[in-house]
């Protein structure tokens, strides 16, 4: 839409492509997310080539449990009173302005990802029938999906030392990662058994972006538990894409689940093991809650589907940022940046060209499986 519009736009990944970030000079600047100037990616942006440019964040997560929002909240002047805020609601923008943004720098638009999955749902039988052949499915089998989010499960003491170091609870983040992995266990012997009772349906788990294929394989190894032949361990493909053709969607606390429910699509979070205060958010009770195979069977003989609902998000996005970008430049007058030399943001910079080396000439050695699947490669017209 803004190419349409005229304007030269660049997708980078912040895993690969930060090191190609001085061949330009933005006028606008978006980030999936912006908490704290000196933290990865935002610290790459320093010195005097973007002391003029505008920020804008799209705060990918909004849907905060209690143990996150202390973790996630802005941190520093940068990105409290210069950086552009996307709210999806009224109670995320009340929690930016609560942890110091100017309430001028936020706008309340809604979810993205909720306009994305609807246009994905608003397919037609044959549509739903050809993308089930795409995704190397049975066109009359029933499709049950799961995207979870047990990337804490995985989580290394190094990993967890690390959070707590930038700022998150220290008896949280340990006892984070064991009730997660206590429930991802469970899961395991859950989906085993929802195999056998729905023998002819499609059970797909997508890991959490972070989590490699081969490391649920390596759980149900562990756990002595054989991979049923009617389950599918996968990356390919987007979760959209998945949702729009499967009969029923579940996981262990992903907003996926959310956006099902408020567009009526049968969804459910898998929870055997009580969810802790700290991990609790709002929407969690207000949607179906399971935590054996018996109360699955309850809810998908009574599930239905209801796509009825119409957004205009992006359209209205799309508006927003070009109205960022005509704001005067005389509003980021006063703030100081690094120099343009930092050896910090040179490391980061080096790891992401090397990155990028590897993944397009060897294979991605050195790059971890849930690294690589944020890479793609740019083309060299860096001169617009």
């Amino acid at each position: 839409m803004l190419n349409d519009k005229g304007f030269s736009c660049k997708v980078l990944s912040i895993e690969f492509h930060l090191h190609l970030i001085n061949r330009y000079s933005p006028r606008v600047l978006v980030f999936p997310y912006a908490i704290d100037s000196s933290r990865y990616p935002l610290c790459i942006f320093h010195g005097a080539r973007f002391s003029r440019t505008k920020f804008v964040s799209l705060n990918w997560e909004q849907l905060l449990s209690a143990s996150n929002k202390k973790f996630k909240s802005p941190k520093c002047d940068i990105v409290k009173n210069r950086v552009h805020h996307l709210a999806w609601d009224d109670e995320f923008k009340v929690f930016l302005e609560e942890s110091g943004v100017s309430s001028d720098k936020v706008t309340v638009i809604g979810n993205p990802n909720v306009e994305l999955l609807y246009k994905a749902m608003a397919s037609t039988k044959e549509d739903i029938v050809s993308a089930k052949l795409k995704l190397g499915l049975q066109p009359n089998a029933s499709i049950i999906f799961f995207p979870m989010n047990y990337g804490w499960a995985f989580s290394t003491d190094t990993v967890i030392r690390g959070k707590i170091k930038q700022g998150y609870d220290c008896s949280v983040a340990w006892e984070y990662r064991d009730y997660s992995y206590q429930c991802l266990v469970e899961f395991v012997s859950f989906v085993s058994s929802l195999s056998k009772t729905y023998n002819n349906a499609q059970i797909v788990i997508r890991p959490h972006p972070s989590i490699s294929i081969e490391q649920y394989i390596d759980v149900f190894k562990k756990l002595n538990v054989s991979i049923p032949s009617n389950l599918k361990i996968t990356k390919s493909y987007t979760v959209k894409e998945w949702m729009a053709v499967s009969d029923i969607v579940g996981s262990s606390w992903s907003t996926t689940v959310w956006d099902c429910h408020q567009m009526g699509i049968p969804a459910f979070l898998f929870t055997p093991i009580k969810r802790p205060v700290w991990l609790n958010i709002g929407w969690n009770d207000q949607v179906n809650n399971i935590s054996s195979v018996e109360q699955f069977v309850e809810l998908f003989v009574a599930k239905g589907s209801s796509v009825s609902a119409e957004f205009k998000y992006i359209d209205n996005i799309f508006k927003w940022l070009l109205s960022v970008n005509d704001v005067n430049n005389s509003e980021l007058l006063g703030y100081n940046f690094l120099n343009d030399f930092n050896f910090k943001t040179s490391l980061y910079k080096a790891r992401c060209g090397l990155r990028c080396f590897s993944a397009k000439y060897l294979n991605g050695i050195f790059v971890s499986k849930g690294a690589m699947r944020d890479y793609f490669d740019v083309r060299s017209d860096f001169r617009k």
